[in-house]
């Protein structure tokens, strides 16, 4: 009798809604990548920084940079001298932290959503790998992405370490969803172990 491969209702949505999220981030990742080319090539004379007193905004070729003091970590605010090292600090950290981080999300999301549908079962060793390393991605991106970002950007912009809410720092969706697909991940090793175990009784 032939296996039939995995292939329920729901993941026709999920595959609907991956697609939608994989337009976005990609459509944010080449604007900020636009944005940081912009930033490069710019002459200096040409850019301007404004305090709005809240936070720092200047105007790019797509959109406008507003970062607020809190985001940065300053307590007072002190004034910008280079705005076209603020955009590029801001555009480069964005880009290594956010944007990437993302993309590695997408194509592990991806790859398990295809090997949900090539297979008879959902209890896979390779689903359960893809499960495990999409949430510990998850849950790395969330405590430390905007952290890191932070610091980075603050150092270079103002020569000195933010005064860092570390809780306000942590992204909370993004933990609690990593770890509820370690949860999931767990069960479905629960479901191989026993797939096993009646592969191996008959």
């Amino acid at each position: 009798m032939k296996e039939e491969k995995y292939n329920p209702n729901y993941l026709g949505i999920a595959k609907f809604l991956f697609l939608l999220i994989t337009i976005a981030i990609m459509a944010a990742t080449i604007i900020q990548f636009i944005n940081l080319v912009w930033a490069i090539i710019t002459p200096y004379s040409s850019m301007s920084i404004v305090n709005t007193g809240y936070s720092y905004k200047m105007d790019e070729l797509a959109g406008h940079l507003n970062l607020s003091f809190s985001f940065l970590g300053i307590i007072d605010d002190p004034l910008i001298s280079n705005a076209r090292v603020f955009s590029i600090s801001f555009g480069i950290t964005y880009l290594l932290l956010r944007s990437f981080p993302q993309i590695i999300m997408l194509l592990i999301g991806y790859k398990t959503i295809k090997n949900l549908t090539k297979t008879y079962t959902p209890f896979t060793k390779k689903v359960i790998k893809l499960l495990r390393s999409l949430a510990w991605v998850m849950i790395g991106f969330g405590l430390f992405s905007q952290l890191i970002m932070q610091i980075i950007v603050t150092l270079i912009n103002f020569h000195t370490m933010p005064n860092t809410d570390l809780v306000a720092m942590i992204e909370w969706g993004y933990v609690m969803s990593g770890v509820l697909i370690l949860v999931i991940s767990e069960t479905y090793q629960k479901g191989y172990d026993l797939q096993e175990e009646v592969d191996t009784l008959l």
